[in-house]
């Protein structure tokens, strides 16, 4: 079902990394409905973003610091743990597409930060 224009019960989406997964991510949520992508954010200027409707930012330090409800992380693992951890922090829902973490250290963080808030982590691994 294609979505019509952003209502306030939309979910505002924020992409961190926007390569070959982030831009697939974003391909599906754009047809979803109920959802509004608002920002996005890839420290590559080629994949930088031309919207009146979407941010975008290089960091995504500051990608988090928009009013997002749900963030999808798509960026390589030595990142996905603290990007995790600081969005739980600030109350957003994660979609990490790999693990958010390089080791059993890192995801003990994640989890550690998760139990205290009321947040889903959802991951994706093929």
């Amino acid at each position: 079902m294609k979505k019509n224009s952003m209502k306030e019960s939309n979910l505002k989406i924020g992409i961190a990394g926007y390569g070959y997964v982030g831009k697939k991510r974003r391909k599906i949520l754009d047809n979803i409905s109920g959802v509004k992508i608002v920002a996005i954010s890839d420290k590559n200027p080629k994949y930088k973003i031309s919207s009146k409707e979407i941010k975008f930012f290089k960091n995504y330090k500051n990608l988090l610091n928009e009013n997002l409800d749900v963030i999808f992380v798509s960026l390589p693992n030595k990142y996905a743990a603290e990007i995790t951890r600081l969005a739980i922090k600030k109350n957003i829902h994660v979609f990490c597409e790999k693990p958010p973490g390089k080791n059993v250290n890192d995801i003990k963080k994640v989890v550690r930060v998760l139990k205290n808030k009321k947040r889903t982590l959802k991951i994706y691994c093929q």
